[in-house]
């Protein structure tokens, strides 16, 4: 882990319940240190997607047992520390790496822990706001185009 010590606490969204977004609120929670081939990335901007407002909404199940539901998938920020072993697709994961994060549970906060394989180096010609909301479009994108064969 790096010398800069993470926040005890970060804003996250969550759903409190199943419907519109009148639902979602923004809560304090707290943050923890990344575990073994983790990070933790403060996230500068989020992708929002289609999967979020199914969720909340209860098109992908209603589980009361499940609230409240941190929301969001993708995000793009600044790794603040890495755990022991965390190694992303592209090399080691260390502090101060600029990254997009896929598949990350809770992406909608100021910080989230993300399995460092979840983790890309953000390029640099792109702004956090792009690079927030580019892997799931872009990787759709991908997948259209294959199953085409283009």
């Amino acid at each position: 882990m790096s010398d800069a010590q993470p926040p005890e606490s970060t804003t996250a969204v969550v759903a409190t319940a199943y419907g519109g977004p009148d639902v979602l609120a923004s809560v304090t929670v707290p943050v923890r240190p990344p575990g073994p081939g983790q990070a933790l990335v403060e996230v500068r901007a989020a992708g929002v997607n289609p999967i979020d407002w199914k969720l909340y909404g209860g098109a992908m199940g209603d589980d009361p047992a499940a609230l409240p539901l941190r929301i969001g998938f993708e995000a793009s920020g600044v790794v603040l520390a890495a755990g022991p072993g965390a190694r992303g697709p592209a090399g080691p994961v260390a502090a101060g790496d600029e990254v997009i994060a896929f598949r990350v549970p809770g992406a909608y906060a100021g910080h989230v822990v993300a399995d460092a394989a979840a983790l890309v180096p953000k390029p640099a010609s792109l702004g956090f706001e792009e690079a927030g909301g580019l892997m799931l479009a872009g990787v759709t994108a991908v997948h259209a185009l294959t199953a085409v064969d283009l």
